[in-house]
């Protein structure tokens, strides 16, 4: 008789449970992922895709309400249609009558465990990679409904695209890295060329017809074609310890620089230093005196010689003495075109060519003339001087000897000792602030995924076990108010652990105020079982 007693009530939950499931699983995921992704421009190929990696991630989210639900509901049926009191009256005590629904909550914080730890991180890393995969089309889903790109201080608007050959038009491109130098660059036709690099995708943008300005510098002018590199079209899902399995958060809290975005501000600042070390180089040659080469990828170089350099940071100024006409001197050499340059002043910036792997060097020749070597004789020019406000060289690459020196730099030496690569304060400054307040917080998430994953998992059972409780408490229509007061504690653990692990990655609290709250949930919802088996006992 017990024995059929415990299959009624597990059936009964089983299919409970499920239904609830389903329902449950299908709202979160539609609300809290898939519309949210569908307007950051995803389209219906992709949302389709996501959705299968999606459902799994929420049922570790899901699994418990629906537990809970359906021992509340079957155990406030089997009380209502006084089925509890014919029990009674035969000798079954309450608890072996409860001991199908205990069953089922720890089976449920076992699946819960297994799919937090092992399965929804590896969908959600999936997932992540198949939208980095086709990010390509995700750019172009954006361009096509909101007309525009955005990155940080780089924004791209299009008027309309050609995704078959990457082509858009009606281009602008906005970067305002520095407010007081904002950079504006417009043309009719341009070319995307999508390069993958460290693990992520960038856009490189060759413009025809160009128009370029420059608000800090009140320069405008006109180009037969430009290259704008390294525009990062970023997967809208951001990587979090969440996705991380059990295993990788543990490695990630020994070695911070195994996640992405620790990884890629280290390599930004090795490449910082890099440009800060051709910058100096530069320098270092227009001191004693020397002409500095500079050779591009496609046969082209550049030699130029000044009498004066200024640096700031990453960009070189060259001037001339007061009374020199034309102090800045230079040779442009292209396939089959040679030219020379001679200007009042020049720029020399070097930013990070993700299409060359390599700083790229471009220079800007202010009150300027220029005129073109014969071919027969490239060291004799015969052609007329032609005047010009600016000439822009561009596509030129650092020495080798540069590239090498910024891949062997040691990451940990980066980190803890910094002032042994660079002197420069600002990006001392960076180092300083990512390993004092960017790694402490990704250590302090990783703490928080970490006992909170075990705190929700625990919670599992003791949510199963109090909805079943109450469903035997309240009788008649009072299932409802049953669930109700179930979900009660259910809100407040997941309140509390929510708390707790924004807390732990806040790098300015007390790790121990975190820990407290993650798991002060789960002491107050075992105390309030203790207390309603208590009750039951002894009724």
């Amino acid at each position: 008789m017990l024995k059929t007693l415990h299959g009624y009530l597990s059936w009964d939950l089983a299919r409970t449970m499920l239904l609830a499931l389903v329902a449950f699983t299908l709202v979160m995921t539609v609300f809290a992922v898939i519309e949210p992704m569908r307007k950051q421009g995803l389209d219906g190929t992709q949302v389709l895709s996501l959705f299968g990696y999606t459902i799994p991630v929420m049922l570790s989210l899901t699994m418990p309400i629906a537990a809970l639900f359906a021992s509340t509901f079957v155990y406030g049926r089997f009380s209502q249609d006084n089925e509890l009191m014919a029990c009674r009256a035969s000798g079954i005590a309450a608890m072996t009558l409860l001991r199908p629904a205990l069953v089922l909550g720890v089976m449920i914080t076992a699946a819960s465990l297994y799919l937090s730890n092992s399965v929804a991180p590896d969908l959600a890393e999936r997932a992540n990679q198949s939208i980095k995969n086709n990010v390509r089309g995700f750019a172009y889903s954006q361009l096509r409904q909101k007309g525009m790109v955005k990155h940080e201080a780089q924004i791209l608007f299009a008027d309309d695209v050609d995704e078959e050959h990457n082509t858009i038009y009606g281009m602008m491109l906005l970067d305002h890295k520095d407010p007081n130098d904002i950079l504006i660059v417009m043309a009719p036709q341009t070319q995307l060329q999508f390069v993958q690099q460290d693990g992520e995708m960038y856009a490189s943008v060759w413009m025809e017809d160009t128009v370029v300005a420059r608000t800090g510098r009140y320069d405008v002018g006109r180009q037969s074609s430009a290259p704008i590199d390294s525009i990062p079209l970023r997967s809208p899902i951001k990587e979090d310890p969440s996705w991380y399995r059990w295993d990788r958060l543990r490695r990630t809290m020994a070695n911070p620089a195994q996640n992405a975005e620790i990884s890629r501000r280290f390599q930004r600042i090795r490449r910082e230093i890099g440009q800060e070390m051709l910058a100096k180089e530069i320098m270092k040659a227009v001191q004693t005196g020397k002409a500095y080469d500079f050779k591009g990828p496609v046969n082209n170089s550049l030699t130029i010689n000044a009498p004066i350099a200024r640096r700031q940071g990453p960009v070189v100024e060259l001037v001339g003495r007061q009374g020199d006409e034309y102090p800045i001197k230079a040779k442009a050499v292209d396939p089959g075109i040679g030219r020379e340059i001679e200007a009042q002043s020049a720029t020399i910036e070097n930013v990070w060519s993700t299409r060359w792997n390599a700083p790229l060097v471009s220079v800007t020749f202010r009150n300027a003339r220029t005129r073109m070597l014969e071919q027969s004789n490239p060291e004799g020019a015969r052609n007329e001087w032609t005047a010009r406000d600016i000439i822009q060289v561009g596509e030129l690459q650092a020495p080798r000897r540069i590239v090498d020196a910024i891949e062997s730099m040691d990451m940990n030496t980066l980190c803890f000792e910094p002032q042994k690569l660079t002197d420069d304060p600002t990006i001392l400054r960076d180092v300083k602030s990512i390993r004092e307040r960017d790694i402490r917080k990704l250590q302090g998430s990783i703490l928080g995924e970490m006992h909170g994953r075990i705190a929700y998992g625990l919670s599992c059972f003791l949510l199963v076990a109090s909805g079943a409780a109450l469903g035997m408490l309240y009788r008649g229509g009072q299932i409802l108010s049953a669930f109700a007061l179930s979900v009660i504690p259910a809100a407040i653990v997941i309140v509390m652990v929510l708390m707790g692990k924004e807390m732990l990655s806040n790098p300015g609290v007390d790790r121990a105020y975190g820990l407290a709250a993650v798991w002060s949930g789960i002491v107050l919802l075992t105390l309030g079982n203790i207390a309603l088996y208590a009750r039951i006992i002894r009724r």
